[in-house]
């Protein structure tokens, strides 16, 4: 996370201005608009500087469009195929949700089980009586942690039960069923209870089922994999070719793929379970994938299935689930419509992808669904404002959120002033939500995230921090209270992860350090070659241990002292001397 090089490049990208969007594109004539939205396409693609793109629109029983350009070896100047290969991230977890409803079909496994019916990798403060369910580990609500960070990429592919025997050593988050806290850690969990059901390994057991599924080039493993894109990242300096090694937690995103053989997934999800003239999946099984889950207080106006989530993108009164993707440089939107039923998947490999894969998805399925079923794509309905509050001194304090920490200030300007990490930042107020901006050398505004809307609720006396999309909300982070630190204090300091010069990961912490600021512990998360750490607040957690308080992704996490040495999401760093 090259914070100030990604902070310039938003910058850079969000002055542009870009050409008029399809749907914004008034013809009736099919080939004319098809060829203007496959030049908007490509435009988009120029703007953001992504190499290579690749997406299918499918019905239930044909292959409606593809469409492929850029590279997918710049080097050597080698095309994307439709069966390039790339690494569809987090879509990985829906193609893991049909491999566990294959398992309740067959009467292995009921979604409601608890998990220690199955594995004995349990947080050291599992609770038997309120114990995780496996629906928990798909809808992200098991309260585990939502990553161990030392396993998302490894040179060489662990197996399952190494990566979640790591489980027995960590804490919590929070409550199982308590709060949606997106989990790559318990989705992985899932994958190793299908290995202890099926007693075969994952990447076998899903081999399986793509061949049933004839999506033959589909691979859990990049070194079998043919045809896998490179990965590009762009900064200040050009686009350059990544070496981006597999994520072993397979389940949560670790699967390589092409527009061929997904076109075949989606048409079987969307043709209810059926392929051809064989039945893979029960009706009811894609209906529970689609079905609005009953989530908790906390959880506000999200609107998740299994594990689709199911807000509106403006396609009126039709049911409509999503799903993304992302890794360091490989980014994905999967949409599906499936009471028309129509679906599009859109892959990139670049690390610009993040600003443009759901944009071309959403952009793309309007145009067909405008041409195919009459829809035209309008605003999304709005989320309800119930629990809103905008009263200065009531959201004023400390916050823990998804990026790092923030204060908002109490004071007389209009706008809701704040302090992100090292930056000035304010919220502005715009027809009952707020939009977020950052002042870059502390004057300069610059709207990072400028799809995106944000709500303070109010819910169980707690202040929550909220991201909108459409008629559904994210929680983000919330609102903090601090507790008395002075037994916490042998704590501060600097903690280094040893690793040889010549044998450093592709990816882990370089080192993490506790601080004492104004009176309350800070902890700095520093990864190699960033100019600029990740800033949590953190409190005293029972002995030897601090807690990163707050609700959202990334927070919850247990940080473990003994001795010179502090364990955090896998890793074990040794003080310095």
């Amino acid at each position: 996370m090259k914070w100030l090089n990604i902070l310039l490049i938003l910058f850079f990208l969000f002055c542009k201005s870009y050409s008029t969007k399809p749907t914004e594109y008034k013809t009736q004539d099919y080939n004319q608009a098809l060829e203007y939205l496959q030049g908007w396409i490509l435009k988009t693609m120029e703007d953001y500087k992504v190499v290579g793109l690749s997406l299918v629109v499918v019905d239930d029983k044909q292959v409606l469009w593809k469409f492929q350009a850029g590279y997918e070896n710049k080097e050597k100047k080698i095309p994307v195929r439709d069966n390039t290969n790339f690494n569809i991230g987090s879509i990985a977890k829906v193609i893991n949700a049909v491999a566990i409803l294959k398992l309740v079909e067959e009467k292995k496994l009921n979604l409601n089980d608890p998990i220690h019916k199955y594995v004995d990798d349990l947080p050291i403060d599992y609770d038997y009586h309120r114990p995780i369910t496996i629906k928990q580990l798909l809808t992200h609500h098991s309260g585990l942690p939502s990553d161990l960070m030392k396993f998302l990429w490894n040179e060489d592919y662990l197996e399952l039960e190494q990566i979640t025997k790591e489980i027995r050593l960590i804490y919590l988050a929070n409550p199982p069923g308590e709060v949606f806290s997106y989990s790559n850690l318990g989705v992985t969990l899932s994958g190793r209870i299908i290995e202890v059901l099926s007693g075969k390994k994952y990447s076998d057991y899903l081999q399986e089922m793509f061949r049933e599924l004839e999506m033959n080039q589909t691979s859990t493993n990049l070194f079998r994999a043919k045809n896998v894109s490179n990965g590009y990242d762009v900064d200040l300096f050009g686009t350059k070719s990544i070496h981006e090694p597999p994520i072993v937690m397979v389940p949560a995103g670790g699967i390589y793929t092409n527009a061929e053989d997904m076109a075949k997934f989606m048409q079987m999800i969307l043709n209810r379970g059926r392929i051809k003239d064989k039945t893979y999946l029960s009706q009811n099984s894609v209906s529970e994938m689609f079905r609005l889950q009953e989530l908790p207080p906390f959880d506000d106006q999200l609107k998740m299935g299994l594990p689709f989530f199911l807000n509106d993108l403006g396609f009126g009164k039709v049911l409509q689930a999503n799903h993304g993707g992302a890794t360091l440089t490989y980014h994905s939107m999967m949409i599906l419509l499936p009471e028309l039923p129509m679906g599009i998947l859109v892959m990139t490999n670049t690390t610009t992808g993040r600003f443009i894969s759901s944009q071309v998805a959403v952009e793309t399925l309007s145009f067909f669904a405008n041409h195919k079923f009459s829809i035209k794509r309008d605003r999304p309905s709005r989320i309800a404002l119930n629990n809103a509050i905008y009263n200065k001194k009531e959201i004023s304090g400390y916050y823990n959120t998804t990026f790092g920490m923030l204060q908002i200030l109490d004071d007389d300007f209009e706008s809701i002033k704040c302090s992100y990490l090292d930056f000035s930042c304010e919220f502005i107020l715009n027809n009952g939500l707020f939009r977020f901006y950052l002042r870059i050398l502390k004057f300069i505004p610059v709207e990072i995230m400028k799809d995106t809307d944000f709500v303070f609720k109010k819910i169980n006396d707690q202040i929550l921090l909220y991201s909108v999309m459409g008629n559904s909300t994210m929680l983000m982070g919330s609102k903090i209270s601090f507790s008395e630190i002075e037994q916490a204090k042998k704590m501060i300091g600097e903690y280094v992860y040893p690793v040889e010069k010549n044998q450093k990961p592709f990816f882990y912490i370089e080192k993490i350090a506790v601080e004492e600021k104004d009176h309350k512990l800070i902890l700095k998360i520093f990864y190699p070659n960033n100019p600029m750490p990740l800033i949590f607040y953190v409190i005293p957690y029972g002995k030897d241990k601090l807690k990163i308080p707050g609700l959202g992704r990334q927070l919850g996490d247990v940080l473990v002292f003994k001795n010179d040495e502090v364990y955090y999401s896998g890793f074990v760093f040794k003080k310095s001397k």
